[in-house]
């Protein structure tokens, strides 16, 4: 896996602006690598098997964050869909307000 900014990172560049915290992180911990590659800190192997590391962290912070947002919008889109349903409900308690509430929490789809 190639990232966009590797090449900076292996040149010890500073870090790029509009980098995500998740991306942030690889950067660095990229740099570093690079930076104890070149200085004899560790052989080729072993940075070979430490960047193996890295990606896969990083592939699984960026999953995880991924499903973080997807359920951040499905809460904001719950909220959304069934601001109207709740607040009649609220108002007047009826069977017919609370089937229209039921409604629209079953129209919204759960994330996965």
């Amino acid at each position: 896996m190639k990232l966009w900014y590797e090449e900076t990172a292996m040149q010890g560049m500073p870090m790029p602006d509009g980098l995500d915290r998740i991306d942030q992180r690889m950067f660095l911990d990229l740099r570093a690598l690079y930076w104890q590659l070149r200085n004899g800190v560790v052989d080729r192997d072993t940075a070979i098997q430490d960047k193996r590391r890295l990606v896969g962290s990083y592939q699984r912070a960026k999953d995880r964050d991924g499903l973080r947002q997807k359920l951040l919008d499905a809460s904001v889109t719950l909220w959304k869909e069934t601001e109207g349903a709740r607040s009649e409900y609220r108002r007047e308690r009826t069977l017919e307000h609370a089937d229209k509430l039921a409604a629209a929490i079953d129209g919204i789809e759960v994330p996965r």
